[in-house]
């Protein structure tokens, strides 16, 4: 996208000639961490497990009962599950809140 014979960067230097393109730091680390999971796949794996119990729990309230009333039975807050994603390393922070 910020190739500046063919990408976003020329398209808008061709309507806005004044405008600087600056590319988003954030995408990039979280292209980092993706290419870095298909090396190492201990990090696919971890990921792979919390997408999987992300599933089992959403798609079966009973089992998600269950996991609320070990936790309450461990006196532990309760946990929220939440779908991360490869390329929105933000997400991965969140994953139990």
């Amino acid at each position: 996208m910020s190739g500046e014979n063919k990408g976003l960067q020329r398209r808008i230097r061709h309507h806005m000639s004044y405008q600087l393109y600056i590319n988003c730091r954030n995408h990039k680390l979280a292209l980092c961490v993706k290419h870095m999971m298909a090396h190492f796949p201990l990090l696919e794996n971890v990921d792979s497990l919390l997408l999987s119990l992300l599933k089992m729990f959403h798609y079966s309230p009973k089992k998600y009962e269950m996991f609320k009333d070990v936790q309450a039975a461990y006196g532990m807050k309760n946990l929220k599950l939440i779908r991360t994603s490869a390329t929105r390393w933000l997400s991965r922070g969140h994953v139990f809140i």
